[in-house]
């Protein structure tokens, strides 16, 4: 039906790319007035389309992978696999999430279950694994560029210096084993003392007291 509309909306999820930046595969919702559409295409199987309404758009409970990957939970935490009624797991889920690899560098399905940290190059997040991602690993976030005991942790105080946290919250100094504001110099070039006044170290944070 929707292969006969004039103007069809279209909606991407859970892109994936190539590490030469070509795009691989993707999730998408097609609608026009009110028919509709959802599946997903890759440089393998190619298209995979059902028509008809979409009814994931609330809770749910998942039919297929299909349904799966069009959910928030695929794209930011891993989960778009499926087994018996729900929404799993995969490893290819684990290294294109969000949160779980994009921010916490956790890119591998474990033995457990659950997204976990194997090497440094998780929390590096080198170009290929995430790359649609919008945070580039625990590294660049949070200054936690080395794998210890699965999950990823701060070395360095250089580490912590190019870290986005550095720029914006003034956690410039290691503290332990994570990234902290330790003295006032810290928090004097970030983003919380220019735009709120929180330029004093208390605690290992920026406060404005």
């Amino acid at each position: 039906m929707v292969a006969y509309c004039n103007r069809p909306t279209t909606t991407l999820h859970d892109v994936r790319f190539t590490p030469a930046g070509a795009r691989e595969s993707f999730a998408f919702t097609v609608t026009c007035g009110g028919n509709s559409a959802h599946g997903t295409w890759d440089t393998v199987n190619g298209l995979q389309c059902v028509e008809g309404d979409f009814f994931c758009d609330g809770p749910c409970t998942p039919m297929s992978s299909m349904d799966c990957r069009l959910q928030p939970n695929c794209e930011q935490l891993g989960q778009c696999g499926y087994q018996d009624g729900q929404c799993v797991l995969t490893d290819d889920g684990c290294a294109h999430s969000e949160t779980s690899c994009g921010i916490n560098g956790q890119c591998h399905l474990g033995p457990a279950g659950t997204c976990v940290v194997l090497t440094d190059d998780d929390c590096r997040m080198p170009f290929g694994m995430c790359s649609a991602c919008e945070f580039k690993g625990a590294c660049a976030t949070e200054g936690k560029c080395t794998a210890e005991n699965g999950a990823c942790v701060a070395k360095s105080d250089d580490d912590c210096r190019s870290s986005q946290q550095c720029q914006f919250a003034g956690k410039c100094s290691l503290v332990v084993d994570e990234c902290g504001a330790a003295t006032d110099a810290d928090c004097a070039a970030s983003e919380v003392c220019r735009m709120a006044g929180q330029c004093t170290a208390r605690d290992g944070i920026c406060s404005a007291f």
